[in-house]
């Protein structure tokens, strides 16, 4: 498991933060302007608000990502469970309280970000 950025990515953290940030709200803005329709991606959501997490050291729970995605509960878990089937995100019980789920990005998920970022930033 992942625990937290390498020293390489600690070196962009704060820019790259600040970019997946400006994505969020990009993502919110579309979703409030156009509602419900294809524009609005919640997996995506998902993986920027895990990647974000990532880079600024923070835990993410299931429930609270599930809140974040802008879906119904049901509907999140199962976007979750097929970003956990694709091998983007993986979920541990929380030691200290079993009830609780915490999700991270694999370390593909990590790189297939990582590259998508350098991409769109070098443009």
């Amino acid at each position: 498991m992942t625990v937290g950025p390498s020293t390489a990515m600690r070196a962009v953290a704060p820019e790259r933060s600040e970019r997946i940030r400006a994505m969020l709200r990009e993502h919110k803005v579309r979703a409030r302007i156009f509602g419900g329709s294809a524009l609005s991606d919640p997996g995506w959501t998902m993986l920027l608000d895990l990647m974000l997490s990532h880079l600024e050291g923070r835990q993410t729970y299931l429930t609270s990502l599930c809140v974040a995605s802008g879906l119904p509960t049901t509907n999140a878990k199962r976007r979750v469970t097929q970003l956990i089937t694709d091998g983007l995100v993986q979920r541990e019980n929380d030691r200290s309280d079993r009830r609780r789920v915490l999700l991270t990005l694999t370390d593909r998920g990590l790189e297939g970000l990582s590259a998508y970022l350098d991409q769109i930033e070098r443009r």
